[in-house]
């Protein structure tokens, strides 16, 4: 065979050799970008379900703080008890307050319950 032959037979396995080289590393990338792309809608599903939950935990956080709020204020404004006499309940109506401070006006707290709690969250939020 002629040296000629030879090297365009060489050439050729160099070629198809080559193509095939880059025809593999072509799909190995758009194969990565993919898997890049499917771990971010992941990551994204994800992220968005915890913030679900967090909002739903907080909510129910800010249920039960109404209630101990409502409950606090029927006890000190309704039925006359004194403050000193329930301390941890107003320690934890006082933090549900500045936890949540839309509680003071929320419908869960009616009529003058609405004042007292917003005079309330005032002065909690002043002696801050």
């Amino acid at each position: 065979m002629d040296n000629w032959l030879k090297g365009l037979v060489a050439a050729a396995c160099i070629v198809i050799i080559a193509g095939g080289g880059f025809l593999a590393w072509s799909k190995w990338v758009v194969y990565q970008a993919e898997l890049a792309r499917v771990a971010a809608a992941k990551a994204e599903i994800e992220a968005q379900r915890a913030n679900e939950i967090a909002a739903a935990e907080r909510q129910a956080q800010k249920e039960k703080c109404a209630d101990t709020v409502f409950e606090f204020g029927q006890k000190v404004r309704g039925m006359h008890v004194d403050e000193a006499t329930i301390p941890d309940e107003a320690k934890k109506a006082d933090q549900c307050l500045l936890d949540f401070p839309e509680i003071a006006t929320s419908s869960r707290i009616t009529g003058l319950g609405t004042f007292w709690a917003q005079a309330r969250l005032d002065k909690l939020q002043v002696s801050e």
